[in-house]
C-alpha cells in the first residue's frame, strides 16, 4: 500500500508542493478561508455580546439596580407605554370628534354669514324703498303745503277785500241813516254795527261823515 506524501504550501510562490502523491484543488483553500471568516464573525459577535453584558452590569451596578429589577422597571415602563398609547388613542378620537364639530361650526357660521349676508342686501333694497318714498312723499307735502299756503294767501285777500267791501258799504249806509237821525239827535256823530244793523250812537271809533 502506497504512503500519502506531506503537503507543504510555499506562501512566497503561492504553490503547494507535495512530499506526496495528494495534490489540493484550490476551492479546498476557499473553504477554509469562507470558514475561518465565518468562526472569526461568530467569535466578533460573542465577545461583543460579553462585552455589552458586562457594560450593561457594570451599569445596573452604578444604578444599584438588579437586572430582576430593570426588567421590572421595564415591564412597568411598558405599561405605562401602553396605557399612555391608549390616552392617546381615546385623545386623538376627541381631537378628531372636536375637529368634526369644528368643521361643522364653521359650515353653520359659513351659512349664518350667507343668511346674514342676504338679510343686509334685503334690508338695503328695503331702505332705499323706503327713502324713495320718504322723498316722494315730502316732496308731495311740500307741493301740497305751499298749494295751502297759497291758497290761504288768496283767501285772505279775498276776506281782506270783502271786508273793505262791507266797511265801505256799511259806512255808506251808516252816513245815510245816521246824517238822517243826526237832525233830531244832535249827539249823533259815530255808529256800530250789531247784528247786521247800523245803529246810531256817539264817542264810538266809526265816525259818520255828513
Amino acid at each position: 500500500m502506497d504512503q500519502k506524501k506531506p503537503i507543504r504550501f510555499n506562501f512566497e510562490k503561492k504553490e503547494w508542493k507535495e512530499k506526496k502523491g495528494w495534490e489540493p484543488h484550490h476551492y479546498h483553500i476557499n473553504y477554509l478561508l469562507i470558514l475561518c471568516i465565518i468562526l472569526v464573525i461568530i467569535l466578533a459577535v460573542l465577545l461583543k455580546s460579553a462585552f455589552l453584558g458586562y457594560k450593561f452590569s457594570m451599569q445596573f451596578k452604578e444604578l444599584g439596580l438588579s437586572p430582576a429589577d430593570y426588567l421590572k422597571q421595564l415591564d412597568e415602563t411598558k405599561t405605562k407605554l401602553a396605557v399612555e398609547k391608549t390616552n392617546t388613542g381615546a385623545c386623538e378620537e376627541s381631537k378628531k370628534n372636536v375637529l368634526n364639530d369644528l368643521s361643522n361650526e364653521k359650515k353653520n357660521l359659513a351659512e349664518c354669514k350667507d343668511d346674514a349676508q342676504a338679510l343686509n342686501t334685503k334690508f338695503e333694497g328695503l331702505r332705499n324703498e323706503y327713502n324713495y318714498n320718504l322723498t316722494r312723499i315730502r316732496d308731495s307735502l311740500e307741493l301740497e303745503k305751499d298749494n295751502v299756503a297759497r291758497e290761504t294767501d288768496d283767501q285772505k285777500l279775498k276776506y281782506a277785500s270783502l271786508e273793505r267791501n262791507f266797511d265801505n258799504l256799511a259806512a255808506n249806509a251808516a252816513n245815510n241813516i245816521c246824517c238822517k237821525a243826526k237832525v233830531d239827535d244832535k249827539k249823533i256823530d259815530s255808529y256800530v254795527i250789531v247784528n247786521n244793523a247800523v245803529i246810531c250812537t256817539s264817542g264810538e271809533d266809526k265816525k259818520v261823515s255828513c
